[in-house]
């Protein structure tokens, strides 16, 4: 527990430090403020269609992983991915698309995560 405390308070620091508000619990008030850039259409009907509840809530947390995704990941929805896969050690030929919030069944009970 203390290294995630560590974390958090490494986290807050760095919002003070940027002029954002959060609550006590280390939530901004709006998602956006939790980002680099706006999230770009595709992301934001994606993550409006999951079951995260991630815009209204989670997002919002400086520790949230949904935004540390967003904001990594989202700038390649629309560009080329070959240098994003190519550093990940994936080939071109194994992925079609990206996407967030996608649904995939599993041997689960409930909501597919």
């Amino acid at each position: 527990m203390q290294a995630e405390q560590s974390i958090r308070d490494a986290q807050m620091a760095w919002a003070r430090s940027n002029g954002l508000s959060f609550d006590p619990r280390g939530y901004v008030y709006e998602v956006e403020a939790n980002l680099w850039k706006p999230l770009s259409a595709h992301a934001r009907a994606a993550f409006e269609r999951g079951a995260g509840s991630e815009l209204e809530s989670h997002m919002k947390a400086l520790h949230s992983s949904s935004a540390l995704v967003a904001n990594f990941f989202d700038y390649w929805t629309d560009r080329n991915k070959a240098p994003l896969l190519s550093a990940l050690g994936i080939g071109t030929d194994d992925i079609q698309s990206l996407d967030f919030e996608a649904r995939f069944p599993t041997s689960l009970s409930g909501t597919p995560p």
